[in-house]
C-alpha cells in the first residue's frame, strides 16, 4: 500500500521555504574549459526531490551550457 506522499503530485515551495531545509550546501566548481574561456553567471535548475529525499529528476532551465553539467552535479 502506497503512504499518501507517494501519491501526491510534485509540491513547488517557494525559494526560501527550500533554503530553509538546506542540510549541506556544496558550492559547484567552474569547469576549467569554462574558466579559460571566461564564462560566468547562474545556472538555473528545475529540481524533484522524492518523498525519501533523493534526487529524482534534474532539468536545466537556463543558463551557459559549459556551466550546466557542474550545477547539476
Amino acid at each position: 500500500m502506497y503512504s499518501a506522499a507517494q501519491t501526491e503530485s510534485p509540491k513547488t515551495v517557494s525559494t526560501v521555504d527550500a533554503n530553509s531545509h538546506i542540510a549541506h550546501r556544496v558550492e559547484p566548481v567552474v569547469p576549467p574549459l569554462a574558466k579559460a574561456a571566461r564564462v560566468g553567471g547562474s545556472v538555473k535548475l528545475h529540481v524533484v526531490i522524492s518523498p525519501t529525499g533523493d534526487v529524482s529528476t534534474v532539468t536545466v532551465i537556463s543558463g551557459h551550457p559549459m556551466l550546466a553539467p557542474a550545477a547539476i552535479e
